[in-house]
């Protein structure tokens, strides 16, 4: 899938790969231990579907996150990227850890297999809350200007003449142009590009 939409599999794809490894590993392993079925409260539907549905968000949360945010096709912009951020940070953090919070409910009283069990809890958690972390931080800071030099090539020498990104200018003409962008500083995602 990540093949066929970027031409490459990419840090995420690869991450997607070995957390399904992962988790398919670690209930291998687990699948005969009673002590690791049973919480101390009887979870919803009868202790089944709240793994079930925590399991389910920490993936597809962030996978419905970046799909606000992150499409090549369909970026933010200037006039949206607020609620586009907003939704990313709900299915990639509050979601997730909202689901969580029954897991911690119903863990295991015996101290070893408990801790086990809450390692194994947050672990899972924080990977979808990672995705979106840089999101809530440019939430909360927003965007800033940045004013930056053209990148120029030479065109015609015997004139001075320049392609400044599309721009056609003389040699003394230069530092009067510069591109301001408006930008998210943590995740780096240009809003709007100008050139004065």
């Amino acid at each position: 899938m990540f093949y066929l939409n970027f031409g490459e599999v990419g840090p995420f794809g690869w991450g997607l790969v070995i957390f399904f490894d992962t988790l398919l590993l670690l209930a291998w392993l687990l699948q005969n231990f009673p002590e690791w079925n049973r919480g101390h409260h009887a979870d919803w539907i009868s202790g089944r579907f709240a793994p079930i549905f925590w399991l389910v968000v920490c993936l597809l949360g962030p996978a419905i996150g970046i799909f606000f945010t992150g499409v090549h096709s369909f970026p933010p912009t200037e006039e949206d990227w607020h609620w586009r951020y907003v939704a990313r940070v709900i299915f990639s953090v509050a979601i997730p850890v909202t689901a969580a919070i029954p897991m911690v409910i119903s863990l295991n009283r015996k101290v070893k297999v408990g801790l086990a069990q809450l390692l194994v809890l947050v672990g899972i958690t924080a990977m979808p809350v990672a995705t979106g972390f840089n999101c809530l931080l440019d939430l909360r800071s927003g965007p800033v200007t940045r004013r930056e030099p053209l990148n120029c090539r030479l065109v015609d020498a015997t004139f001075g003449v320049y392609d400044c990104q599309g721009l056609r200018l003389l040699n003394r003409e230069i530092n009067d142009h510069a591109s301001v962008m408006i930008v998210l500083p943590h995740t780096q995602r240009v809003l709007k590009l100008t050139i004065e």
